[in-house]
């Protein structure tokens, strides 16, 4: 029997309401959809570190969100690679922008669907949000 180091995860924080925490916990359906809980897709939405995930979880209270509570769910490594992955970080504003008004919300109702199992951007607080498509949620367990 072979253990798993630690370091061979990677675990990711959302932000969470008590029933969305318990809907991930359960395998995530139903999947939320629209602007405010699933604007590039349905799936899993997370930051790269605890503390992020706090900075997002103040800003959501100071605007009268309540009940919420951190989340971690962590993935193999190896699983988290093999993701077909788009890392928005370092493309032009131009090519974002046009990415978003194609395959978001941001673009109207009916945005056009993607097939990235794994978007990273960047966000208006400066730190990068991670969005996983619900097909691979089964690919992580809560940390």
């Amino acid at each position: 029997m072979s253990l798993t180091r630690v370091s061979e995860f990677r675990t990711f924080y959302s932000v969470q309401t008590s029933a969305d925490a318990v809907r991930l916990a359960r395998g995530g359906e139903p999947w939320p959809t629209g602007l405010q809980k699933a604007n590039i897709g349905p799936g899993f939405y997370a930051w790269e570190n605890r503390a992020d995930a706090e900075r997002y979880h103040a800003r959501l209270t100071e605007h009268g969100v309540t009940d919420l509570q951190i989340v971690s769910y962590r993935i193999v490594n190896d699983d988290l690679v093999r993701l077909k992955t788009l890392d928005m970080r370092d493309l032009s504003d131009d090519t974002i922008n046009d990415w978003m008004t194609k395959h978001s919300h941001y673009g109207g109702d009916s945005p056009v669907p993607h097939d990235y199992q794994h978007v990273i951007r960047n966000t208006g607080m400066r730190v990068s949000e991670h969005y996983f498509a619900s097909e691979v949620f089964h690919l992580f367990r809560e940390a």
